[in-house]
């Protein structure tokens, strides 16, 4: 998830300036925020009930996993891509 998220703010930067990318590490800590608070509070995957799908924004969505002691975030979707099969 580390590399999908640094790689994410480079094309954010590359393509939309710094004050853009400081808009979205806004919005992407308040939402890792409010899965540590409410982890069963985002829509679960039909094909795999453990996974969990948090929106960030239009374009980007956190996927993460509860586990017994922790949550992992698996990756940060690109919603452009389509469905995440």
């Amino acid at each position: 998830a580390r590399a999908d998220y640094a790689s994410l703010l480079k094309q954010i930067e590359d393509t939309y300036g710094l004050e853009t990318v400081l808009k979205f590490l806004e919005k992407s800590e308040a939402v890792i925020d409010t899965i540590e608070q409410f982890p069963d509070g985002f829509q679960k995957f039909e094909h795999d009930l453990n996974l969990r799908r948090a929106v960030v924004s239009k374009q980007t969505s956190i996927i993460y996993r509860i586990r017994q002691t922790d949550i992992q975030i698996l990756y940060f979707w690109d919603n452009r891509k389509g469905a995440i099969e």
